[in-house]
């Protein structure tokens, strides 16, 4: 641990090369890639890549495991999916309440959802409203 900084050893720290691939940065070897489900504008899918160092030749790429729908992130990914097993039982809920709100729009907050700001700020800015 005494080659990490304490932000890499605290933080999440994730960084975004637009769109839709999140590397993560430090010590865990994450990639987070979204992509559209075909034509369903209410889901998509979203890959969480594993990469790691090796010495030698380069070995054979890792077979791809897409988890079923009644499947838990926690059981191939261990401690890391129960995180996204608890995002993946809170999002219907937030998307639930995304679309029974009174007002036009989101609320985004200011430092947390940063980056959703800026995705559709970039969206509107080509695509237009």
């Amino acid at each position: 641990v005494d080659i990490y900084t304490d932000a890499e050893l605290m933080d999440s720290i994730d960084y975004t090369l637009f769109p839709n691939f999140h590397p993560w940065g430090a010590f865990n070897g994450i990639v987070y890639r979204f992509r559209p489900n075909g034509d369903d504008h209410r889901s998509a899918i979203m890959e969480c890549i594993m990469l790691a160092p090796y010495e030698g030749e380069r070995p054979p790429a890792a077979k791809v495991h897409w988890l079923k729908e009644d499947e838990k992130f926690s059981t191939v990914l261990g401690f890391l999916g129960k995180v996204f097993d608890q995002d993946a039982f809170n999002m219907p809920k937030v998307q639930a309440g995304l679309e029974t709100t009174y007002q036009t729009g989101i609320v985004l907050s200011g430092y947390q959802e940063s980056k959703v700001r800026w995705l559709h700020h970039k969206l509107t800015e080509w695509v237009g409203e």
